[in-house]
């Protein structure tokens, strides 16, 4: 396993089992080639077994490792998160970005 060839000294050589399709990554995790053999790591937003077993949503909002700002909510996705500023701050939702909007001076109060 891992070799394909005659058998023969020099005649062996690496079978590549990410290409062939023949790995056992399990879904949401990327297969890579090894000689002799191969490795599955969970994508990025995953965690989990990697063989034969489902690699799992991370949920950054709920363990805290977004980076969402504070006048921000985190919405966890598959694989992902999105921050988006609260009511009455404007910004991308990134840590530092959402500003206080002033209603007073653009007339929006």
């Amino acid at each position: 396993a891992g070799y394909e060839g005659e058998g023969t000294v020099g005649e062996c050589s690496d079978r590549d089992e990410c290409t062939q399709g023949v790995d056992n990554c399990a879904v949401n995790a990327t297969c890579g080639n090894t000689v002799g053999s191969f490795t599955c790591t969970c994508d990025v937003g995953y965690n989990g077994s990697t063989v034969d077993n489902p690699c799992v949503d991370v949920d950054e909002c709920s363990d805290g490792t977004d980076n969402c700002d504070v006048h921000a909510e985190c919405s966890n996705s598959a694989g992902s998160f999105s921050c988006d500023c609260s009511v009455g701050y404007s910004g991308s939702g990134i840590r530092g970005s959402c500003g206080d909007v002033d209603e007073c001076s653009n007339s929006t109060h």
